[in-house]
């Protein structure tokens, strides 16, 4: 620019062209599990310059995969403020309540949060905290003055009233579709196909998703009208605080800086339980949320019917929360690690015990930094107390400590019999560890770490780079049988754990430069693991590459009578693994990210991996469309070999597959569409765990 006009329309563009930037950093969902007529995608996304929300519905062509916007949502007052369904939970009185102003409800710690920094035209704490309340309910009689403005609007369906939705995918419950047998331990009568065929058949469909305005949020959405109408908001206890910059009233501060409430990925499950106190079992749909890295608790909703989804119905929607405060007891004389910040996902599914259960790694940044296991029973915490033993497991490693922090990643639980009960537990911790739990007995007082030295449990792998760097693991494993090894007496479980490494969790870790893998590790009963029991192979085949933007990987023998598995090393400078892998047929698909370190440049790159599940080499048939025809042919091969992975110009988050297309949304908020191929396979599910069949 020679001329002030000039700088000042450029300074205008590059204002506008930042206020103007959306993000997303979650997965995206879909409203079926097949590709087919009237699929639906869902993704949530976020706008930096104001810590706004949206979630955004795209039509997809089922020939093609191809997809089509159909509708962006920001606002969710369905009409006005307090026609809201918004709730909460009271750990005093042990219930949940609505979230509305009522001082015979609101726990103690609830009020002083919504009474802090008393307004200038309140005269008492019950003033603030009422007009507080207001406005986090969506009023907007204090946007812009006393409180925090909203992206001002004269249409109230045009404010942008919807928090940040940064990390928290999207899911997607509409009519029952697991597949529960009719065999004990299941229940026979009512069975789970007279549940599916039941009322919740037809019910109304809802998508949830967790915001940074401090709720979970639930939406129906109505494509045809463009509309998507909030039914349930929840707001989890062990987020309201008093304390300065922290709790939801930091959400109306004028000055506030942006900082995460509900940022995990909640999970959904039929289940067959009791939800409240004095009920009895039955067949529920239930929902766990958690907070990232928003704070140290869990929460349950039932949230079987819709049509029940009102604040006078509170106390029997909110089942419990499970917190850092209630996970620091005594079991058979050994210290209960807290719960750190909830970063793993959890998974639901039925134990041994003939117990459904809530299961996740104790998260990040706890009391005394161990690594452990939480198996926390659904109707465990109904009465508002939870005992250690009776209401929840937990399976401490011993590793780590509160200065050298560890803590225990998302977890797969695996059934290893077709029965459709858990039997393994595989997790990864920060400091390289791949943890294998055997859940197997009948006696929840018998599980334990699968691998020990006397008393010391031991993990099946530690990962370490060349130079014997831990590698720390942030992300799910996926686990399949080993398809070269039948299982037999002498290599039980014959599983084989497939993970990467990496870490993106701190400021600090957008420069790190640390080489990390992506591995393939064979579970036959031998523990303590390392790189020097593997094959390896190398992303990237010099010989037969001459395209920057495509990798074609080696394809070296994993020889399964002395090796125990295989490795990559990822070749590019912070190039990671954070988000999780999905096995599709004979390969295992994986995302890598890496951060850009130039703070005049946005986001990053990463690429879309595709290798053999059995040795980790490229493919042996052309599986990824390189050249963007939607055919998978010869034309996709480079050189007269098969690709492994392909360049994304931007962060890529984590995969979703449907049909035989790979949807990925990217950190600019763009969905990219990737046909694969990788032989047969099956239906992809909303279990939160895996069947494994031979």
């Amino acid at each position: 620019a020679n001329t002030p006009k000039e700088i000042n329309n450029q300074m205008k563009e590059v204002l506008n062209s930042i206020y103007d930037k959306t993000s997303s950093a979650s997965a995206v969902a879909f409203s079926t599990t097949q590709l087919q007529a009237g699929s639906i995608m869902y993704q949530a996304s976020f706008n930096p310059p104001d810590w706004s929300g949206q979630l955004t519905a795209y039509s997809i062509d089922s020939n093609t995969g191809a997809l089509s916007l159909k509708s962006t949502w920001t606002s969710y007052v369905p009409t006005t403020p307090a026609n809201r369904t918004i709730l909460s939970y009271n750990p005093t009185s042990k219930a949940g309540i609505p979230f509305e102003w009522d001082a015979t409800k609101l726990s103690a710690t609830q009020q002083a949060d919504l009474g802090a920094t008393p307004l200038p035209t309140c005269g008492s704490l019950a003033c603030t905290a009422q007009d507080r309340l207001n406005y986090l309910r969506g009023d907007r009689a204090f946007d812009g003055t006393a409180f925090r403005a909203r992206n001002k609007s004269t249409d109230i369906n045009d404010y942008n009233l919807l928090g940040d939705i940064v990390h928290s995918t999207p899911v997607f419950v509409g009519a029952p579709e697991l597949s529960w047998p009719t065999v004990s331990p299941f229940p026979t009568s009512p069975s789970y196909s007279s549940f599916k065929t039941g009322a919740a058949a037809t019910r109304t469909p809802v998508v949830y998703v967790g915001a940074n305005d401090g709720m979970l949020h639930g939406f129906r959405t109505d494509l045809a009208k463009g509309t998507a109408n909030e039914v349930l908001a929840y707001i989890p206890h062990n987020l309201f605080s008093s304390a300065s910059g922290k709790g939801l009233h930091a959400l109306s501060d004028p000055s506030y800086t942006h900082q995460y409430y509900v940022d995990l990925s909640p999970s959904v499950s039929d289940v067959f339980v009791k939800t409240t106190s004095g009920g009895t079992a039955a067949w529920h749909t239930v929902l766990i949320g958690g907070e990232q890295a928003g704070g140290k608790g869990y929460f349950a909703l039932d949230v079987t019917d819709p049509t029940q989804l009102t604040e006078a119905n509170a106390d029997s929607l909110v089942m419990w929360e499970f917190t850092a405060n209630d996970s620091a007891a005594d079991i058979s004389n050994k210290i209960v690690p807290n719960l750190g910040y909830t970063y793993a996902e959890p998974v639901i599914a039925m134990m041994n015990n003939n117990r459904w259960a809530a299961i996740f790694g104790n998260g990040y940044n706890s009391t005394n930094g161990h690594a452990a296991l939480f198996i926390v029973y659904l109707d465990g915490g109904l009465s508002g107390t939870w005992t250690a033993g009776t209401d929840y497991q937990m399976i401490d490693t011993g590793v780590g400590s509160g200065v050298n922090q560890n803590g225990l990643s998302t977890v797969t639980a695996v059934d290893t019999n077709a029965d459709l009960v858990v039997d393994r537990i595989y997790g990864g911790d920060l400091q390289g560890n791949m943890w294998a739990f055997d859940v197997s007995q009948s006696s929840d007082a018998q599980w334990d770490v699968a691998y020990k030295q006397g008393a010391t449990p031991k993990p099946l792998f530690t990962a370490k780079d060349a130079s014997s760097n831990p590698q720390p693991i942030t992300s799910r494993p996926m686990v399949v049988f080993n398809p070269d090894v039948p299982v037999a007496n002498n290599n039980k479980p014959d599983l084989l754990v497939l993970f990467g490494t990496g870490q993106y969790l701190v400021d600090g870790d957008k420069s790190s430069s640390g080489k990390q893998t992506f591995y393939g590790v064979w579970d036959k009963g031998t523990e303590e693991l390392l790189r020097a029991n593997l094959q390896s192979q190398t992303a990237n085949d010099s010989a037969f590459n001459t395209d920057v933007t495509l990798r074609v990987p080696t394809s070296n023998t994993v020889d399964y009578t002395t090796q125990f598995g295989w490795y990559m090393d990822l070749p590019d400078t912070g190039e990671r693994v954070v988000t999780n892998a999905f096995v599709r047929g004979s390969l295992v698909f994986f995302n890598t990210l890496m951060p850009s370190t130039d703070p005049c440049t946005y986001g990053g790159s990463g690429w879309l991996m595709a290798v053999k599940v059995n040795t980790g080499g490229r493919p042996d048939k052309a599986a990824i469309d390189t050249n963007g025809d939607n055919v998978i042919d010869s034309s996709d091969l480079q050189n007269g070999k098969t690709v492994g992975g392909r360049l994304m110009s931007v962060i890529p988050n984590q995969s979703s597959v449907l049909g035989d297309y790979q949807y990925t949304s990217g950190s600019d908020a763009s969905v990219g569409k990737t046909k694969i191929y990788a032989g047969s396979a099956p239906s992809e599910g909303r279990l939160g765990w895996h069947e494994l069949r031979q």
